[in-house]
């Protein structure tokens, strides 16, 4: 499928448009991977990713069922993430899940 001409500013993309749903989350991690998560499944959306930044790793979230995800893996500073929808492309999580450091 290709991207829609009007770069989704006549209207949101439907769930059939969402290849990938990537959250960055810190202080609402517990909302993202419990609330979101559930609805995001329950909408049908195959892949969700949630980037906590606060531990450096990335949750993934597959195989969507009526409520909740089937699968969830936790991904940390040395692991590999890929996606369904993008095989080919390879993301090292340290290179995204960088420590947060608060002054």
């Amino acid at each position: 499928m290709q991207p829609r001409g009007d770069d989704y500013a006549a209207k949101h993309p439907t769930v059939a448009e969402v290849f990938l749903l990537v959250e960055v989350s810190d202080t609402t991690l517990k909302h993202d991977l419990e609330t979101k998560a559930s609805i995001y499944a329950k909408a049908g959306i195959l892949e969700y990713w949630v980037l906590n930044v606060i531990n450096c790793q990335l949750h993934v979230f597959r195989d969507p069922s009526i409520n909740r995800y089937q699968v969830e893996s936790i991904l940390g500073n040395g692991d590999i993430a890929t996606s369904i929808a993008f095989p080919d492309i390879v993301v090292p999580v340290g290179s995204i899940a960088i420590p947060l450091t608060i002054p």
